[in-house]
């Protein structure tokens, strides 16, 4: 229920919260600094390659160089080791990820 005297007849609240004002000013030095800086920028995601292999880490420009890398010992031993230390002994669960089985563990 509505309580006397809190609202205006307008409907306002009495107290309304004002917009914070900025005060911390950039001096005009450092921005055109950033601006410079900045105008050569390109975003890290636009120089992603489409095959990546999560495990090693690693990008390929193309299928079959991602295929010849998931057929390498390097590869193979690497999946390997992340099974084992992604596998749940207590609740016999393979997890996806180390950071899953760190969550899983806490």
């Amino acid at each position: 229920l509505p309580q006397p005297g809190r609202y205006k007849a307008s409907g306002e609240r009495r107290h309304a919260k004002k917009p914070k004002q900025s005060t911390h000013e950039v001096p005009d030095g450092l921005r055109e600094a950033v601006k410079e800086v900045l105008s050569g920028y390109k975003a890290r995601s636009s120089e992603k390659l489409p095959f990546y292999c999560r495990v090693c880490q690693v990008q390929f420009t193309n299928e079959d160089e991602f295929f010849q890398h998931k057929q390498t010992q390097f590869h193979k031993t690497a999946v390997a080791m992340e099974r084992k230390a992604t596998y749940c002994k207590l609740c016999r669960k393979q997890l996806t990820s180390p950071d899953q089985m760190k969550e899983h563990l806490a």
